[in-house]
């Protein structure tokens, strides 16, 4: 298996309480939240895709699912595992 990166992504649940008007997946969505969904995190200013591959009760494990522009940045690229937490998420696509 391929290393699990561990990026330094956005915090969005703490966004959303500065700025409540700031889209955040809803209680229901996360419940919801399963293998092979889509999620859309925020790293050194550029959004993008993960495919969702394994859930845990504090973390997720998902594939970076579209080319990255900044990856000189913060070194993550297309098909990349990394981890991260619920709080991390900008938006959900269920599938």
């Amino acid at each position: 298996m391929k290393t699990i990166k561990h990026p330094k992504s956005e915090n969005y649940f703490e966004l959303k309480k500065e700025f409540p008007e700031f889209s955040y997946p809803t209680d229901e969505q996360f419940a919801n939240l399963k293998n092979g969904d889509v999620i859309k995190i925020g790293v050194s200013g550029e959004t993008f895709w993960l495919e969702v591959k394994r859930l845990y009760k504090n973390k997720i494990i998902a594939r970076v699912d579209n080319d990255l522009v900044r990856s000189d940045i913060h070194d993550l690229f297309f098909n990349d595992i990394v981890s991260i937490h619920k709080h991390n998420i900008r938006t959900i696509k269920h599938y």
